[in-house]
């Protein structure tokens, strides 16, 4: 898509129920999406009222018409605690304030319903790039971003920078290679690193085969795979507790030098 692209957008975010929001601009009329890098697409609020009563904003059934408007596709899609019909489309967005990131035409997603599995209902601003070629553009791929950093440091002034000339890592850092597990199969590319060790209520899990942890800011805790935990959630024999049992939980990611450093606890 045609872009009028700056060298960053910096966003701030605002807590919600939870999560972290930020705010967007799409055919013109303004929305809220939860900042999420386990998601690959730009939704928009299309029932207008049923989640949240229009917390995230409202994008009208009748819209424009024209090469500019439906791409006449409609899907399925999963996304943590809710399952929702996602009408596809083709318009104007906008990120940003003063310094604002536009895009058009550019695919974002229209959520016309959906179906809680348990959890909070809320509307994506899905921040994975890479993706397989069965699926739709990724918001970033289309805002041919290269970079972005979400900032928790300071409570009062979090932010979500996206950049699209720079990196913000520095070339001798010791960070964290990701792991695209599109190779084993994924349909994306969520940003996972490998697990050099996982403590649980004090204990070292003896870890039998290769692990990643995936850094998600969609959700609010942590998600341990059936294989790990067991189907039942009985405990297996590299995590012989019961997932009522687990209390505490440590997570140490391999930096490129083989360093451990502390993700999650």
């Amino acid at each position: 898509p045609a872009s009028a692209a700056l060298p960053s957008v910096v966003l701030p975010l605002t807590p919600v129920r939870g999560g972290l929001a930020a705010s967007y601009v799409v055919d013109g009329e303004p929305f809220v999406g939860v900042v999420d890098t386990g998601s690959p697409f730009l939704l928009v609020d299309g029932t207008c009222g049923e989640v949240s009563r229009g917390r995230w904003g409202c994008y009208p059934r009748l819209a424009r018409p024209g090469p500019q408007g439906s791409l006449n596709d409609a899907s399925i899609e999963g996304f943590g605690g809710q399952e929702t019909l996602v009408e596809w489309r083709r318009g104007r967005v906008e990120l940003g304030g003063s310094s604002t990131l536009k895009l058009e035409p550019a695919v974002f997603g229209v959520v016309r319903s959906l179906q809680r599995r348990g959890g909070e209902a809320a509307i994506y601003l899905g921040l994975i790039k890479h993706r397989q070629p069965i699926i739709r553009p990724t918001f970033l791929e289309q805002c041919d971003a290269r970079a972005l950093r979400v900032d928790l440091r300071y409570p009062d002034a979090r932010t979500l920078e996206v950049s699209t000339r720079r990196d913000f890592v520095s070339p001798d850092a010791d960070a964290v290679p990701l792991v695209d597990l599109r190779r084993l199969g994924a349909p994306v590319e969520p940003y996972a690193g490998v697990v050099r060790s996982v403590v649980v209520n004090g204990e070292t899990v003896r870890l039998k085969r290769p692990a990643v942890a995936v850094i998600d800011t969609g959700t609010t805790g942590l998600t341990i795979s059936d294989s790990l935990l067991g189907d039942g959630f009985g405990g297996t024999d590299e995590l012989p507790l019961p997932g009522a049992a687990i209390r505490h939980v440590d997570v140490e990611l391999e930096t490129e030098s083989g360093a451990s450093v502390r993700a999650l606890g």
